[in-house]
């Protein structure tokens, strides 16, 4: 589900806070705080060795874009999701629904709306202008088509990473770009004396970005052919990816890419959309 903000939300984990260190939550509840814009919530459970994180668990991940919630959760914890909204709207934040049958063309460059307060004894009425959020790209094929021109040849998109774009219907194609071209960054610096830090840190410090470099060995020996692809008459492991949100269709999306194995080489992008199978695929 997204939801539309009437307010900023610069931390989303500052404000879920107070109600995790509540005893009846903290006994039913885990916290896995990615970054200030990204908490992934999970019933308390122990990790065996066939999950080895919290993605490996049914959960409900909240993400803040701008002034947009997206929030990804699995259909038996639908409770956490209303709680934490609940919470939201206790702390003066207005969260509306965001219509997803509604045409895209509503999201558009347009006046700021007007919002009226009630009239006061003795004084005019107050109006106050509320940004509404302006989409770059129509879909996800054209951020993903935009950011490999503009990164100048530091990310190269295979032709299953355009197809699997082009049917991606991600709420947020302009995430997309962004993370697309982080990547871009990322592969520029390591090849003109490196980044001084690993891929995960740099992605999440410029940009926020939920990277992880590796994908867990029996994934990727049980399910060989969808974590390889062929570009340029070389075979490439697309085990290191971005992940926005854990649920289905509109409200999740991943980036799967090889990362470079040696400086000056590019980022190859080689899916933009579902999840790939893994072992203890629990979403």
């Amino acid at each position: 589900m997204n939801y539309i903000l009437s307010h900023p939300l610069p931390s989303l984990g500052e404000a879920l806070k107070a109600w995790l260190r509540l005893p009846r939550t903290k006994t039913r509840i885990t916290a896995d705080i990615r970054s200030a814009t990204e908490v992934r919530l999970t019933p308390l459970v122990t990790l065996s060795q066939g999950l080895r994180s919290s993605d490996d668990v049914l959960g409900c991940t909240l993400s803040v874009r701008g002034l947009s919630l997206v929030v990804a959760c699995a259909p038996s914890l639908v409770w956490i999701e209303r709680t934490v909204i609940s919470l939201i709207r206790q702390g003066g934040v207005s969260c509306t629904p965001w219509v997803a049958s509604k045409p895209k063309a509503w999201i558009k460059p347009m006046a700021a709306l007007e919002i009226v307060r009630p009239r006061q004894i003795s004084a005019p009425k107050r109006k106050e202008k509320l940004a509404v959020r302006c989409f770059n790209y129509p879909n996800v094929e054209s951020a993903c088509l935009a950011a490999e021109r503009d990164a100048a040849g530091w990310i190269k998109l295979t032709d299953r990473a355009k197809a699997t774009a082009k049917d991606s219907n991600f709420i947020d194609p302009d995430y997309i770009y962004e993370a697309l071209m982080a990547l871009g960054r990322a592969a520029k610096l390591n090849a003109n004396g490196g980044l001084g830090m690993s891929w995960e840190h740099y992605l999440k410090m410029n940009g926020a970005h939920d990277y992880c470099a590796h994908s867990s060995e029996g994934t990727l020996a049980q399910f060989s052919k969808v974590y390889h692809v062929a570009y340029m008459g070389s075979r490439y492991c697309i085990e290191s990816h971005i992940r926005c949100g854990t649920g289905n269709g509109c409200d999740s999306s991943r980036i799967y890419v090889a990362q470079p194995h040696r400086p000056g080489q590019p980022v190859i992008v080689g899916q933009v959309g579902a999840h790939l199978p893994i072992l203890a695929r629990c979403h």
